[in-house]
């Protein structure tokens, strides 16, 4: 009995270890656990703050060049939502915390505290600045890119607030429009 104990404990063990690596890999992708449990494993990710338009390039781009371990945080009911993200989560199997990343608990549920960089893509600026500050507080290492419309606002006090990157898509499109005007 001394040596049938250990041995029915130790395969007890190592088939509850056996699911919950299964259930991590082949898992409900849209279940809050699993979610959740992805992100707590995450270790120099990248985290994606909004999944609009932009945010499913950037996070299409980033995953299928395999540049970096990415999660996503996004507002479930937020308008201009992409319905193709649910679908490319699924697939790829991208974890994603469903809530306010202005709060400090939806990012370090996120597990901000180990990631290496945020991309803060909400349509308002004021927000995006507020998000980034937040971060940069819990991870003070993470590398910051956020969208500005208002690039010259934004510029006003990047240095001051120690965001690294400020993006504005309208102001990438410009070259582009112009360069079409010539052809």
């Amino acid at each position: 009995m001394w040596i049938l104990y250990p041995m029915i404990g130790i395969i007890l063990l190592a088939e509850g270890l056996s699911n919950i690596g299964v259930s991590l890999r082949f898992g409900d992708t849209s279940s809050r656990e699993w979610n959740t449990s992805m992100a707590k494993i995450m270790n120099n990710h990248t985290i994606i703050v909004g999944i609009g338009n932009v945010g499913l390039k950037v996070l299409t781009s980033l995953v299928l060049d395999n540049k970096t371990n990415v999660m996503v945080i996004d507002k479930k009911d937020e308008k201009g939502r992409e319905d193709q993200f649910e679908d490319f989560q699924r697939e790829h199997k991208i974890p994603m915390i469903n809530g306010d990343a202005s709060h400090e608990k939806v990012l370090l549920e996120a597990n901000v505290s180990r990631a290496d960089a945020i991309i803060i893509l909400v349509n308002d600026d004021l927000l995006n600045v507020k998000i980034a500050l937040l971060a940069k507080k819990l991870n003070p290492e993470i590398r910051t890119v956020v969208r500005m419309f208002d690039l010259e606002f934004g510029n006003s006090f990047k240095s001051k607030l120690g965001l690294d990157e400020l993006v504005s898509t309208s102001s990438l499109s410009v070259p582009h429009i112009i360069k079409a005007l010539d052809n």
